[in-house]
């Protein structure tokens, strides 16, 4: 069986504060907004593929980030900058709910544009 990681879009908080705890994969089938996967039905996570990503992020010695546009996976082509919009080490599964990034740390300037409602959603 071919496994890839997948991005889509998650809602972000409409509270005030930016969340800390933030579901990056729903658990089950899913697919992303735009039709996405091409090459397979569905993308699936469950709690085998979720606890492969849990020991992993265990095991990194820097954190992860959430950038902007998907900028660090283009940075080397269009030579722009890809600032951190969040931080974090650590996931969760939560069973029949998903993964979650926890102990996310929002930048200042993130956190204001989530908090103006610039930014809604979370493409992971």
């Amino acid at each position: 069986m071919k496994t890839c990681i997948a991005a889509l879009s998650v809602s972000l908080t409409a509270e005030a504060t930016p969340a800390t705890r933030v579901r990056i994969f729903p658990a089950g089938e899913f697919r992303s907004n735009d039709g996405r996967p091409k090459e397979c039905r569905t993308w699936v996570m469950n709690e085998a593929c979720a606890q492969r990503l849990i020991t992993a992020a265990a095991s990194k010695k820097t954190d992860y980030s959430f950038d902007y546009e998907h900028q660090t996976l283009r940075a080397v082509e269009n030579g722009k900058p890809a600032p951190a919009s969040a931080w974090f080490k650590s996931l969760e599964w939560v069973e029949g709910d998903g993964l979650y990034a926890v102990g996310v740390e929002w930048t200042a300037l993130a956190s204001q544009m989530i908090s103006n409602r610039e930014y809604r959603y979370l493409s992971p």
